[in-house]
């Protein structure tokens, strides 16, 4: 995937649209289901949470970078952290979910639209990719949201067999 800002503002919308067409076409019995047995033992519903903690996280994160900060500390547990916040928002509706997705990633598009491409080189320390650029962070917000709605698709079409 292209970097520069307009490739990054397309695969955002892209993604978006690919994202809410998958949760509002979900069947409902997928929501709780289990698909990480490892680690968190993650169902759908928690996957969809973790998303939306990093929806809003990671703008978060940029925004930090971009006022001279570092970004994550370097001893930064993501893996705590995410177990952690999932457990703090359990509980939401679906429609919850899907809503707090379609608004946050609005709210991104809109950072990214009104950042320069100067600024998308600002570094920082991304929890999962390290020391990058703002670019690669906003990049990765498409590709985490890709790779777990692949992981989703696999694990309940495989048990639907």
């Amino acid at each position: 995937m292209p970097d520069d800002k307009g490739s990054l503002i397309e695969g955002l919308k892209k993604d978006q649209e690919k994202m809410m067409v998958f949760m509002r076409e979900m069947p409902e019995n997928w929501w709780d289901r289990q698909v990480y047995s490892e680690g968190a033992a993650w169902s759908v519903r928690d996957i969809m949470t973790h998303i939306n903690e990093a929806e809003r996280s990671i703008p978060y994160l940029i925004r930090q970078v971009l006022e001279g900060g570092e970004g994550v500390p370097e001893d930064f547990d993501l893996n705590r952290y995410n177990e952690s916040k999932v457990k703090k928002m359990a509980g939401l509706k679906n429609q919850e979910l899907m809503e707090m997705f379609d608004k946050q990633r609005g709210e991104t598009i809109l950072m990214v639209e009104g950042m320069s491409e100067a600024e998308l080189d600002h570094e920082g320390r991304h929890p999962f990719l390290g020391k990058t650029q703002a670019r690669a962070m906003i990049r990765m917000m498409v590709i985490h949201t890709h790779r777990h709605r692949q992981e989703i698709k696999r694990e309940l079409e495989a048990a639907e067999v």
